[in-house]
């Protein structure tokens, strides 16, 4: 893919990877304790700061109309950073 397709399928992409990743974040918050929850829903709970951060940063980028490719670079490193806290 190339051009202006490549650029609207990013878009695309990093829209839905925020959608569902605050709705599984919202789900994991709000389940209620008596719920027992995946292994790694804890890690993603403790992380809650650093993925709305993640959030925020990818957001900005998309609502500042940056580039497609360069904004899925940015996003990339941004997890690879938060990955490694």
């Amino acid at each position: 893919m190339r051009g202006t397709l490549r650029g609207l399928w990013l878009r695309r992409l990093l829209v839905t990877w925020l959608m569902d990743t605050v709705n599984i974040l919202s789900t994991y918050l709000t389940a209620p304790a008596s719920l027992p929850l995946p292994e790694h829903a804890r890690a993603v709970i403790d992380r809650t700061q650093a993925l709305c951060t993640l959030l925020d940063q990818v957001s900005a980028q998309l609502a500042a109309a940056t580039d497609p490719d360069a904004a899925w670079r940015l996003a990339l490193r941004a997890v690879a950073k938060a990955a490694v806290r």
